[in-house]
């Protein structure tokens, strides 16, 4: 019997898909536990795999979430290669340069962003380059900069500055979700009316969303391009994007501890690619 540790934090601990997954790897002849990640580290010694699941304050503890992973000398799901690939958003630079199409973005050392020339956007989104929730992000206009130096002291790391993306209000944002290379299913993330983050904390709601063969193709294509950029097969992956032009634009590329929109109504590439692991 395999013996696999969800890592979690423990504020996420009774996380609803945290229960599902537990429930879903248990039913297949795992033990599956939940593990909270920086403060039960002596348990995940005797498991044969790690899954980063709902580890969602590393943002604010990346040295010491990195130094985690890389301590564990069993295999983590996903692989610790993609996580510090994924950790930094600099890697969206490495997805242009690749001809995935980003928002015209930056990746600014904090003390020179009051030298950035915000005229170039109407409006741009800031926010700290390891981040995850929406932490410390932000929406202004190209005459804010007083207010975006406001804002420095509260970041740590390098920042990110991004156009905003119409599109993410107007139409919503579509999550594609991949199991071991296979799309499972997509939903679509849609902001309140007084924000422009999708996430539930701000307001945001999910519904399902069923792409079109074009659509489902064109992401297939970019998990390809990301599985040569990074020589790794993601175990899990989400694609965050917008659709502009019939092009899609990717905003995120959730490879650590995504949310998946599981339920019992879409997890049969889940099951299968766990298959693979389990006897």
């Amino acid at each position: 019997m395999k013996r696999i540790c969800i890592a979690t934090d423990e504020d996420n601990i009774n996380d609803p898909e945290n229960l599902l997954i537990s429930k879903i790897l248990n039913d297949m002849g795992a033990k599956a536990e939940l593990t909270i990640w920086d403060k039960q580290e002596s348990l995940f010694k005797d498991c044969d795999y790690v899954l980063i699941r709902s580890c969602w304050n590393y943002h604010k503890y990346p040295d010491k979430f990195i130094q985690w992973i890389n301590s564990l000398n069993i295999p983590t799901i996903n692989a610790k290669s993609l996580i510090q690939w994924n950790i930094h958003k600099k890697y969206l630079l490495e997805l242009e340069k690749h001809n995935i199409e980003i928002p015209k973005t930056y990746v600014i050392q904090k003390e020179n962003v009051k030298d950035f020339n915000f005229n170039i956007f109407d409006e741009f989104v800031i926010k700290p380059a390891i981040s995850a929730s929406g932490y410390l992000t932000y929406k202004y206009n190209k005459n804010d900069s007083e207010k975006v130096n406001s804002l420095l002291p509260l970041y740590s790391s390098d920042v990110l500055i991004q156009e905003f993306i119409p599109e993410v209000i107007q139409e919503g944002e579509i999550s594609f979700v991949f199991f071991n290379n296979s799309f499972s299913h997509a939903v679509k993330k849609i902001p309140s009316l007084s924000d422009f983050r999708s996430q539930a904390r701000y307001g945001g709601t999910v519904k399902n969303f069923i792409p079109n063969q074009a659509l489902k193709n064109k992401a297939v294509e970019i998990v390809q391009k990301i599985m040569d950029i990074t020589n790794e097969c993601p175990f899990y992956m989400r694609l965050d994007a917008v659709l502009r032009k019939n092009n899609l634009v990717i905003m995120e590329i959730e490879a650590i501890e995504p949310r998946l929109f599981l339920s019992n109504s879409n997890c049969d590439i889940f099951k299968k690619a766990w298959q693979s692991i389990l006897p």
